[in-house]
């Protein structure tokens, strides 16, 4: 067993932006044809589960779509929170399994709730790392949101990782490899300065 690899301290914010920096290089970042499907695309093309990564695009739609009405039924899921404020949810449930489909990328409302149904759903942890457009904030910081699977013990290989590009609002799959697959989940946790 090699300890380089097997103890991977927690690391400070300068070490985590490092790091998300280098995950962001474009030669690590898997590009796909957007249209409204970006998020979708990111998922299936960053699955190493048998039961995912086969899925098309409307399978995946489809899947996120019934899961969502089930959620209607299940006042004490943890994600019943998000549906409360959506208006006409049950159009909302059908509008979301139509490939092309959807809102300003920048309703983080919109993809908390898909990324958490999916995380819940097939039990992976999904990070998404986003740059902020710097009109909006005033710092230059690499973000990140970790939907955390029902897991307490995280398979590192059940871990998708997103980016988001806020100024082109298109979602791209980040390219894992054998140091990415090592560090700990809780190093994804947002930092704070």
């Amino acid at each position: 067993m090699n300890r380089d690899i097997d103890f991977i301290p927690l690391f400070d914010l300068k070490q985590q932006q490092d790091f998300f920096k280098r995950l962001l290089r474009p030669t690590n970042l898997l590009d796909n044809p957007g249209s409204g499907d970006c998020l979708f695309y990111s998922i299936i093309n960053n699955i190493d589960k048998p039961n995912l990564n086969n899925l098309k695009i409307n399978e995946l739609r489809l899947m996120i779509s019934i899961e969502l009405r089930n959620l209607e039924l299940s006042r004490e899921n943890r994600l019943y929170k998000y549906i409360e404020g959506i208006k006409n949810y049950k159009e909302y449930c059908d509008w979301i399994s139509h490939s092309g489909n959807w809102i300003n990328g920048n309703d983080y409302s919109n993809f908390e709730l898909v990324l958490s149904v999916i995380s819940q759903k097939y039990n992976i942890d999904i990070i998404v790392l986003i740059k902020f457009n710097k009109k909006n904030r005033t710092d230059n910081l690499i973000h990140s949101y970790l939907y955390k699977s029902k897991t307490k013990n995280s398979n590192k290989q059940n871990r998708i990782i997103l980016y988001y590009n806020e100024n082109k609002q298109h979602y791209q799959t980040v390219i894992r490899d054998r140091f990415t697959n090592t560090i700990p989940v809780e190093n994804f946790h947002e930092k704070v300065k």
